[in-house]
């Protein structure tokens, strides 16, 4: 099941709005590592049911999984920024022209119990993956998107996978035991889901400044 997806592409970028998006995106992963970092952990055995909390443990796959772009890797979650140069002065040289992300729901455990992750995110800050794109493929994936292959392009690639220590904040709910037994809930009755609530969304990081845990 998804937990979120969004593309948003354009070669005509206004200038102005651009610019505006590419500061505060400098500022976005900062921001959220600070909000989660302020929060408090709470164990997963104790989660109340329709309030808002913070968990932090280790990403599990819970049934689908994504091929991160260019590096076919598998993840549960990625955000793929293209910034190319603008064709006229303006104060940022490179501008976004593309964003991409996509996600599907995950597990976390730590050392009390296991919680489902799914809905649509509010902010991320996940960590960056490093590659070398080949220029063919490159080329390839910009006209796909109705971009110009000619323009000076930079790519960044953020991901969440397997394994990954995280922190996230949302709505806590709880899904019955057929469905909680099936996936290996320790046993419980209920399994603790994590979502978004009607103005809010997830809020999560795989940054570890992010993850350390604080207790009330």
């Amino acid at each position: 099941m998804g937990i979120f997806g969004a593309l948003i592409a354009g070669g005509g970028v206004i200038v102005a709005g651009g610019i505006a998006w590419a500061r505060q995106n400098l500022t976005e992963k900062g921001t959220v590592v600070r909000l989660l970092r302020r929060e408090p952990t709470t164990p997963i055995a104790e989660l109340i049911d329709l309030t808002r909390a913070k968990v932090v443990g280790v990403v599990k796959a819970h049934e689908d999984s994504l091929l991160l772009p260019f590096v076919g890797k598998p993840c549960l979650a990625y955000a793929l920024t293209v910034h190319q140069r603008a064709t006229v002065k303006v104060l940022d040289p490179y501008l976004p022209v593309l964003v991409e992300a996509r996600g599907v729901s995950f597990l976390v455990e730590d050392d009390t119990g296991i919680a489902r992750c799914e809905g649509r995110i509010e902010a991320h800050a996940w960590r960056q993956v490093h590659f070398e794109p080949g220029k063919a493929e490159l080329e390839a994936f910009l006209r796909s998107h109705r971009l110009d292959p000619e323009l000076s392009t930079q790519v960044e690639l953020t991901a969440m996978f397997v394994g990954d220590r995280v922190a996230v904040h949302g709505l806590v709910t709880f899904e019955s035991t057929t469905r909680a037994a099936a996936n290996g809930f320790r046993g419980a009755m209920q399994r603790p889901v994590l979502g978004p609530n009607r103005s809010t969304g997830l809020t999560l990081s795989n940054h570890p400044r992010a993850t350390r845990v604080r207790l009330v």
